[in-house]
């Protein structure tokens, strides 16, 4: 059955993760009269659409969201070891000399990557910050507030006031006061019954988003091209993932919101292609670690799931 999508849209959001949630959030508080759509790759594996997995009830429903978000496989001809949801490039992805990138594992799903993170989320310190944003901690505070942040949820955590402790003793003597040991701000919310909801996408689209009656989600849903009316953008090509069938989607504006890889994927194959596409691709970096406690009294082991990213003393600068 083909999939209803708009044939004109005032704004067209290409992908589903955080940063596409965001923008169809700030857009329905900011400007309510206006037209949005969002269209994922993806299928709904959670419910509400965009929820983080690990809200999900039952471990099997749990891997089967997290197999449906894979995306495609094929079998690799290399000899590399891949696993599976990797996405495999063809030959003539590397330059000479170079290694390229012969695979990348992305999320394909709706909420994208928000439905599987970690829900970390410290705050950069001294080269961690970015010089040309002179307004970084405005916009990380708007960051909380659209994921949700809390430093409280896990106050009670058995040992969590003890590592704490401890590492104050290690570090805080050479750290300036705002990079001292603290609880990890964790984009998760506590109910008052004891339910844990870690935020995804969900979280960041939010109630006025999903109320929104001028707001739809389209899930399935592969955007093939950014179509130009000259150097505008007038809209966007969409395949509809379960028939192969082509729609096009008149828009006034288009947000590309993937990842690092597909966003300038489906810039270059419309055309778009300025100096810096392709060249400054990043993602982040991260690093787990667990604390061991010695001389001191012992707990269920049941009690202690969520000791570990309970204390932390900053990434350091």
């Amino acid at each position: 059955m083909a999939h209803p999508f708009p044939a004109v849209v005032d704004v067209a959001i290409v992908g589903s993760g955080p940063t596409g949630a965001a923008y169809a959030r700030i857009l329905s508080e900011l400007r309510p009269d206006l037209t949005l759509a969002t269209f994922e790759v993806g299928p709904v594996v959670s419910d509400p659409p965009g929820a983080h997995v690990k809200g999900i009830q039952g471990d099997v429903m749990r891997v089967d969201a997290q197999h449906r978000s894979e995306g495609p496989t094929e079998p690799a001809q290399d000899g590399r070891l891949r696993r599976a949801g990797t996405f495999l490039l063809p030959a003539g992805y590397a330059k000479e000399g170079e290694d390229g990138i012969p695979s990348a594992a992305m999320s394909s799903n709706v909420g994208g990557m928000g439905a599987h993170w970690t829900c970390a989320c410290p705050r950069p310190g001294g080269r961690e910050r970015i010089d040309f944003l002179p307004d970084l901690d405005e916009l990380l505070d708007e960051a909380g507030r659209l994921l949700g942040v809390s430093t409280d949820a896990f106050n009670d955590a058995p040992f969590a006031d003890e590592v704490r402790r401890r590492l104050s003793g290690e570090f805080d003597a050479t750290r300036p006061p705002g990079r001292r040991v603290q609880p990890m701000p964790l984009a998760v919310s506590l109910a008052e019954d004891g339910t844990i909801t870690w935020s995804g996408s969900d979280v960041v689209f939010g109630e006025v988003t999903r109320q929104n009656p001028r707001y739809s989600l389209h899930s399935e849903a592969l955007v093939r091209r950014i179509l130009l009316d000259g150097s505008r953008v007038a809209g966007i090509l969409v395949v509809d993932t379960q028939d192969g069938s082509e729609h096009e989607v008149a828009a006034t504006e288009v947000v590309v919101a993937g990842d690092a890889l597909r966003t300038p994927q489906l810039l270059w194959a419309s055309g778009i292609r300025p100096t810096a596409l392709g060249r400054y691709l990043n993602d982040q970096s991260q690093v787990i670690h667990a604390v061991r406690l010695r001389d001191i009294e012992q707990v269920d082991a049941a009690e202690v799931d969520h000791v570990v990213a309970l204390a932390s003393c900053g990434r350091v600068a």
